[in-house]
């Protein structure tokens, strides 16, 4: 079986810790090690199927172990993937969005479907955006609606987006059964664990997310000017969250729950 060597650095201009995920996700079934620094050692020691080793020892696994580059400047000879090779300069949603197709055409899978095994589902509410992606964020006077919804529900109980540490967070996501979710860190995260997931796609999106079985999509229905040609893009104005339902919302968690 082919092993693998991630390498994630944090540094200024580095890759989100989604991406990561979403790499991770790419290579859930596969033998791999993450080399990376001393603050993310804390975050990915709570995860027993990945070996992590620091930045530095990269010269011992370069004979034995595919190469996997998420290190943006930094270039290696002979890699399996290097990010370098697709992007140039700054970041952005736009470029981001299908680098890692080049990958999934290097070595497809499939993740494993998640059961539901609890009389009481704890469905958790990923509700938070980035304020420079507030567009993303899907209007708290719906998920209120949601949420009552859910509370005449006898075997659902909801929890609210907990975690100001990055550990912290995943410990949270790790602890639900269904994540309701904008596009976001922890959809990159509820997806590596294999936790059913609605995922709520307005103006953003990523590829990998129509793999994922235990992940739902639910789609405005009616998209802004913008996104309606093209999404990832910031538009100020954008309206395609507001037209998301939350009654529909609530139809396919219960569809989930049912299905389990």
């Amino acid at each position: 079986m082919d092993k693998y060597c991630i390498i994630y650095k944090s540094s200024t201009n580095s890759l989100p810790i989604g991406d990561l995920f979403r790499v991770l996700f790419l290579l859930k079934n596969k033998k791999k090690i993450l080399l990376t620094d001393k603050y993310n050692f804390k975050n990915f020691n709570k995860f027993k199927d990945i070996k992590l080793d620091y930045f530095k020892n990269l010269k011992k696994y370069q004979k034995n172990f595919k190469i996997i580059n998420l290190y943006l400047g930094y270039k290696i000879k002979e890699t399996f993937f290097d990010i370098n090779r697709y992007i140039k300069k700054k970041i952005s949603k736009k470029i981001t969005y299908d680098v890692f197709n080049n990958l999934i055409k290097l070595d497809k899978q499939k993740p494993k479907k998640h059961l539901l095994n609890r009389k009481k589902i704890k469905v958790g509410i990923n509700w938070q955006t980035p304020a420079k992606w507030n567009i993303k964020s899907y209007p708290m006077e719906k998920w209120n609606k949601l949420v009552k919804m859910c509370e005449n529900e006898k075997n659902i109980d909801i929890s609210w987006q907990k975690g100001k540490k990055l550990s912290e967070y995943i410990e949270w996501v790790n602890s639900c059964d269904i994540i309701v979710s904008i596009v976001g860190l922890g959809t990159h995260i509820s997806s590596y664990l294999e936790k059913k997931t609605i995922l709520l796609v307005g103006p953003t999106d990523f590829y990998e997310s129509s793999l994922d079985y235990n992940i739902k999509k639910i789609c405005p229905s009616q998209r802004c000017k913008v996104h309606k040609k093209k999404i990832n893009l910031f538009y100020k104005h954008c309206s395609c969250m507001n037209n998301i339902n939350e009654i529909k919302i609530f139809k396919e968690l219960k569809n989930i729950i049912k299905a389990n």
